[in-house]
């Protein structure tokens, strides 16, 4: 990774778009087979120093990486070719993907070894769900989703990491909306002494029962026949299971096949 492309001495010139997209392709490639083998081995929580220097390591040139690349999309150091657009879309995906997968992989790491620590505070679930639903709109709409949310009035407030319990709902409502291809998306919530639970239901491909039991685990990503579909980190739901745990919850999912998913994130009215 001690290339001279992470020095950035100066704008990029359009003509060495082509390695810089190759280096960080292969920067993904490196810490993605990495990482994937520190946790088949089930030692991440062994490796947290050798994480952290990654990460850093890793995370500051690719920020300049990225902001080059947005400023070259903006065609601020001059107009680019069709070829050249295409290369710096293509600088900018893998360059997203690299950081939300540092960002899960520090997410993960820290929860396995306990090292976050919950800021606790009074949660109005309803105005929650609202808020996150409210950020998926116009995508759903983009897609030609229908996205609603159900609240049960008599839901009462709860102790919980705002922060952490948006990012796993944030988390199950983008991989619903990803794998619906027409119909809706449904955001339920509602409560049973002692839970609340918050259910993201949508009409989507479904999981199969033998696939059901991967999801959870880190960098398992499920096969399925639909196309352009970004490829994720497979991070997201070992991630979200994870805070679930440390508020005292947990994460179920119902799916069949071709009939739709329904995760279910419930979380107990007075969290630790």
């Amino acid at each position: 990774l001690r290339s001279n492309y992470l020095c950035f001495p100066g704008p990029i010139p359009p003509h060495q778009l082509w390695p810089l997209l190759r280096l960080m392709e292969v920067m993904a490639k490196v810490l993605t087979n990495a990482i994937a083998n520190l946790a088949l081995e089930q030692k991440i929580e062994q490796h947290n120093e050798f994480l952290a220097l990654t990460i850093h390591d890793i995370r500051n040139p690719l920020g300049s990486m990225m902001l080059f690349a947005k400023m070259l999309k903006k065609q601020v150091y001059g107009e680019l070719n069709e070829k050249q657009h295409n290369y710096v879309h293509r600088i900018i995906d893998v360059g997203q993907y690299l950081l939300q997968l540092i960002n899960n992989l520090l997410d993960l790491s820290k929860a396995n070894s306990s090292q976050i620590t919950l800021n606790l505070e009074t949660i109005t679930p309803e105005k929650l769900g609202a808020q996150i639903v409210d950020l998926f709109a116009e995508q759903a709409r983009d897609r030609g989703l229908q996205l609603h949310f159900l609240s049960d009035p008599h839901c009462p407030c709860f102790q919980g990491d705002a922060t952490h319990i948006k990012q796993i709902l944030i988390n199950l409502l983008a991989n619903a909306i990803k794998f619906t291809v027409q119909g809706s998306v449904t955001l339920r919530l509602y409560t049973q002494s002692p839970w609340i639970y918050f259910a993201i239901e949508d009409t989507g491909i479904g999981i199969k029962p033998e696939d059901q039991q991967k999801l959870f685990h880190p960098f398992t990503q499920i096969q399925h026949d639909l196309d352009n579909i970004p490829k994720g980190t497979g991070l997201g739901l070992a991630v979200s299971l994870s805070l679930a745990k440390l508020h005292g919850g947990n994460i179920t999912v119902r799916s069949q096949a071709g009939q739709g998913s329904t995760f279910i994130l419930s979380l107990p009215k007075n969290t630790p």
